[in-house]
């Protein structure tokens, strides 16, 4: 057979194999079902979790969703078909075992209220602060609230409510910014009736 001929046949089966085992390696590897998008907001933002495991309904930590909800977790399973956030614990209830629901995290130390504590401040930061004296330009823009569809202050429900939006402003802030967020929900809002002994959070 004419060399000509044979090169372009041997490229095509080539071809023809590596398509075929890109299609079966999908077919083994299904995608995941909930919205990564949401359930890494949930994550970022400790979130608690209520879904059904071996048939009973349980307050559960990211990590362990992550393990039924991802393909690749050891007890993954495609019957979770949906992520739904809802207020609190109590709205959580009722629910078809084929959703995983989330709140934001209150507990002894009101997580979620120092975290949109965080946000408020760093709305709030002039732009002053933003350029150091090295600095030409702007670390970031300013944050008009309005261009996110969002009003200040943001509250908790907010997290719920608007998680979308909520989760864009997230991405408008700094690295370091994020940080210092995420280090006013680490010490919260405590539950106190002497204003002496609260524990106020500090940027970082």
């Amino acid at each position: 057979m004419n060399k000509y001929i044979v090169v372009p046949l041997l490229v095509l089966f080539v071809a023809i194999f590596l398509i075929g085992c890109n299609n079966t390696l999908s077919e083994e590897q299904p995608s995941m079902i909930i919205s990564r998008e949401k359930f890494n907001y949930a994550d970022v933002f400790d979130f608690e979790f209520h879904i059904v495991l071996d048939g009973e309904r349980r307050v559960a930590g990211s990590r362990l969703v992550w393990f039924a909800v991802h393909p690749e977790g050891y007890m993954f399973s495609p019957s979770f078909t949906n992520l739904v956030f809802v207020h609190n614990e109590a709205e959580a209830k009722g629910f078809p075992d084929n959703v995983v629901v989330a709140w934001p995290r209150m507990g002894e130390r009101n997580f979620s209220e120092g975290l949109v504590k965080g946000f408020n401040w760093a709305i709030n930061r002039g732009i002053e602060e933003l350029t150091p004296p090295h600095r030409t330009t702007p670390m970031r823009d300013v944050i008009i609230l309005d261009e996110f569809g969002l009003s200040y202050p943001l509250t908790v429900a907010d997290l719920v409510d608007n998680w979308d939006k909520v989760n864009e402003l997230w991405n408008a802030f700094t690295s370091a910014e994020r940080s210092n967020i995420n280090a006013f929900g680490g010490v919260g809002i405590p539950h106190v009736d002497n204003n002496a002994n609260a524990i106020e959070p500090k940027a970082q």
